[in-house]
Formats: C-alpha cells, structure tokens, sequence
C-alpha cells in the first residue's frame, strides 16, 4: 500500500479551506491507490500471459525432444539386436569348431587305443603261450 498524501501546500490550503484540502488528499490518495490496483491488476495478468505461452512453449519442446529421445532409443535397440544377431551368429560358428575339434580328438584318441592294443597285444598272446604250454 503506499504512502498517503499528507501535505498539500499552504497556497493550496489557503485557497481550497482545511475541508476542501483534506477532501483533495482523500480523493488522490484514493486515485493513487486506484491505479497502483489498476497497474498491479494489469501487470499480474500479463505476467500470467506471459507465463502461459512460456509454458505452453516448454511443454511443445518437451514433447518435441521427448519424441527425439523416444526415436533414439528404438534407433539404439535396432543396433544391439543387430549386434546381438552377429554375435550369436559368431557363437554358431565357434559352437561348430568345437564340435568338429571334439571329433577329432575322438577319432584320434580311437585310432590310439587301437595302435596300443594291437602293439600290446602280441606281447600278451606270447607271455599266454609261455605260461600256458
């Protein structure tokens, strides 16, 4: 709230009488306070305007961006299926080595036992005879 007028020159008081001054203090402190309501009105309600098509802006770009982030994310996990993809792709490939390596180290681990039997066994067929006969 502000100040009301106190003073009113005493010219002015002179001519206007104590009754017509205080009556002219009365009226611009009510003029005064009048327009400090009427430009705190009109200054609350621009600011309010102004708020709203600031806000409204914000919320546009939020979703704009929002939409951006949503697009990069679905951009992303297109990549790592694909790169998921190759590398179980890579894992098929390492799976069938494997499987071929544990074939032939079954072949040949065969093809040992058999050599060692066969080399042993005629030594074991001699002792036989000589203990047997």
């Amino acid at each position: 709230m502000t100040d009301p007028i106190l003073l009113v020159p005493k010219a002015l008081r002179n001519t206007l009488g104590e009754e017509g001054a205080e009556a002219l203090v009365s009226l611009l402190n009510q003029a005064n306070s009048g327009g400090r309501k009427f430009m705190e009105e009109f200054v609350s309600e621009r600011f309010e305007r102004r708020l709203m098509e600031e806000t409204g802006k914000l919320r546009l770009e939020l979703k704009e961006e929002t939409g951006k982030l949503w697009v990069a994310i679905a951009e992303l996990r297109a990549e790592m299926h694909a790169g998921f993809a190759g590398i179980q792709e890579q894992f098929k490939e390492v799976y069938k080595e494997i499987a071929e390596v544990h074939r032939s180290i079954a072949s040949q681990t065969r093809w040992m036992v058999a050599v060692i039997i066969a080399s042993v066994l005629p030594i074991y067929l001699g002792l036989a005879k000589l203990i047997f006969q």
